[in-house]
């Protein structure tokens, strides 16, 4: 019976071993604190890929949609940067009940457009906007609510995230704003890559590091 039982206590601890989630490995970093900025790894890599870290960028989605509104028109629209679709269009109304661009997605860069730019693709009949008809200026939207003017710059492929903050930038400068369109760290990095909310990789003079977003957005 014991050795029934030790068994049972032995398969009870190898389950509860498997459940368990390891954490990322800058979370048990020592944190670096430089000009208000904490640092989970200190900026040392001068390359994105130079990180042992490296693989946690798959958080930075390769994101091909082009997420647009037309403020004049009051049309949102969903593009693709390939060839085998064109636009989605929607009013403010049907993208509101529609709960915006994706139920898991909470903040998207959306650009400034002038949709009445838009033709027909003969070849496969899509729409598509003509290349003057964006404006290449930004803002940070939540649903069908804008949170910011049109006031940033491409962020490059992470235009949308699931969480709290996203990655803006302005005359390549990065920063974060959060959901409530708070800019909670400025922009003051040459790059910024979102890795979760608490999180991110940043460029700062020369060098790539990770970033304690929180700890740092309590020093701003």
């Amino acid at each position: 019976m014991k050795k029934l039982l030790a068994g049972f206590i032995v398969l009870a601890f190898i389950f509860l071993a498997g459940c368990v989630v390891a954490p990322a490995p800058y979370e048990n970093e020592p944190t670096t604190k430089q000009n208000g900025l904490v640092w989970r790894v200190a900026p040392t890599w001068e390359h994105f890929a130079d990180s042992e870290y490296y693989v946690y960028q798959h958080l930075q989605t390769e994101d091909f949609h082009r997420f647009w509104f037309d403020p004049a028109r009051s049309l949102f629209g969903i593009g693709t940067e390939t060839l085998d679709s064109g636009i989605r269009i929607y009013t403010v109304e049907e993208f509101a009940q529609r709960g915006g661009y994706h139920d898991s997605i909470r903040l998207v860069m959306v650009e400034r457009v002038d949709s009445s730019q838009m033709y027909v693709q003969e070849e496969f009949g899509y729409q598509w906007l003509r290349l003057e008809a964006f404006s290449g200026k930004y803002a940070v939207l939540h649903g069908a609510t804008l949170l910011t003017d049109f006031v940033f710059n491409s962020s490059g492929r992470d235009r949308s995230n699931a969480g709290d903050v996203i990655a803006v930038q302005t005359d390549n400068k990065w920063g974060l704003v959060d959901i409530t369109g708070t800019t909670i760290i400025p922009l003051m990095f040459e790059h910024l890559v979102h890795i979760d909310d608490r999180t991110a990789f940043a460029r700062y003079n020369g060098r790539y590091g990770i970033l304690d977003i929180r700890q740092t957005a309590a020093n701003f």
